[in-house]
Formats: structure tokens, sequence, C-alpha cells
């Protein structure tokens, strides 16, 4: 397997494109109503497909310390879903709902962005930390978390399919981040992954998955089926 992905990391990844994939299921059937909705619905599926060892945190505020040697000051980031097994993150998932025509340009670029702040960190220095809300919150309540190094980065969104900039041809190169990590990327970083349900006239949701990790992911089921057959 390759050394871009984990065990833990492609278990998410598996369990996320299922979830996605029943998710669009409810929009089929006229559940999902909003991005809040969307997040509910992903959430109770993304639970059904995982071990009991990950946790799941919904609207996370997580504190990104400065990186050394820089100018940078901490950074507090809002992400939709956080993938946790014990304090280690192996996924971070931002979502967008529009799916009678596409979100904003820059609404998914700084998804984007608050994804590409998200990468391993090791040393006790650089870790982030999340915030967990209380009635008496403190400073001490602040969760510290590792990023795993093979940690998936996932943008996922409903939006109509005509015209649409989000399908996998153009996807990268209309919506790279002006700032941040991936500002020079030419194309998808190795740890992004994209889903999107794309939508129709008549009600219809059809999920298409790319990226990286998405494309080793169908590498290795053909590599198994073929060994199969040669067995």
């Amino acid at each position: 397997m390759s050394a871009l992905d984990s065990e833990s990391s492609t278990e998410v990844l598996a369990a996320f494109k299922s979830a996605w994939t029943a998710t669009t299921r409810e929009y089929i059937q006229r559940r999902l109503n909003s991005e809040r909705c969307l997040q509910a619905y992903l959430f109770f599926h993304l639970k059904r497909k995982l071990s009991s060892d990950y946790n799941i945190f919904v609207e996370a505020t997580i504190r990104i310390p400065k990186e050394i040697g820089t100018n940078t000051e901490e950074k507090r980031v809002a992400v939709d879903m956080l993938v946790c097994k014990g304090k280690t993150v192996y996924a971070a998932i931002e979502l967008k709902f529009s799916p009678k025509g596409q979100s904003r340009l820059a609404g998914i670029k700084k998804d984007i962005l608050s994804l590409s702040d998200i990468r391993k960190r090791r040393s006790k220095s650089d870790r982030v930390r999340i915030e967990l809300p209380r009635y008496r919150n403190s400073a001490s309540e602040l969760m510290s978390l590792n990023i795993h190094s093979t940690r998936k980065l996932i943008f996922a969104a409903f939006g109509k399919v005509d015209g649409s900039r989000l399908n996998k041809d153009i996807f990268w190169a209309s919506h790279i981040p002006k700032e941040g990590r991936w500002k020079s990327a030419s194309e998808c970083p190795p740890q992004f992954c994209v889903a999107l349900a794309q939508t129709d006239n008549q009600g219809g949701a059809y999920p298409i998955f790319f990226g990286p990790p998405f494309d080793r992911q169908t590498g290795y089921k053909r590599k198994a089926e073929t060994s199969g057959e040669d067995a």
C-alpha cells in the first residue's frame, strides 16, 4: 500500500464513500432541505459505517498554532466535520449544499483553504487544539489532537450538473485557493478528495468521487481483482 495511505485512513475513506452515497439517496427521497440537514444525515450514515473506535466532531472549531520560523499567528478554523480515532485526526470534511445551482466560488475556495491548513502535526508544540464549548469553558478544556500523516481532506458538495464548475475535469483549475499551502498546486494535492452529488431538475442526484485518494483506492481494488484472476 502506498505510503500516502494507512489502514485507518483507507478505512475512513471507504466509510465516507458509502455514507455519501447513502446521503445522496436521502436527497432523492426528499429528506434533505439544508446544509445542516446534510450534516445530520452524513453524520448518521458515517457513524454507522465506522467502528466505535471513531468519533466525529461536527462544526468543530480548531486552533492551529503558528508555524515555527514564520510571522504567522495562531489561527482558528471552523471545520464541518473531523473524523478522529482517539486523539488523532484521520479526516476533515467541508460541506456545501446548493442543489439548484452551485455554491459561491469564494465559499468553496474558503473551504479548500481551511482544509489546506490541516496538515501533519506530530510535535506537542505543533498540534491543533479543538474547542469544546461548555458553560464554564477554559483553556484546559481544549483537546490537543495529532493530525495523521495520511489524513484525508474531503470537500463534499451538492450542486446542479448543468453548466457547473463542480466536475472532475475542471474542478481544481476552477477552485485553486489564492492563498495557503495549495495556492500554487497545478493539480489536486495527494490527500485531497472531492465527493459530489450532481443534481438534476427531476430530483435526481448522482454521487461522483475523484481526487488522488479515490484514484488510489480504485487502483488497489483493480490490483486485487487482477491478482484474484491470476490465482
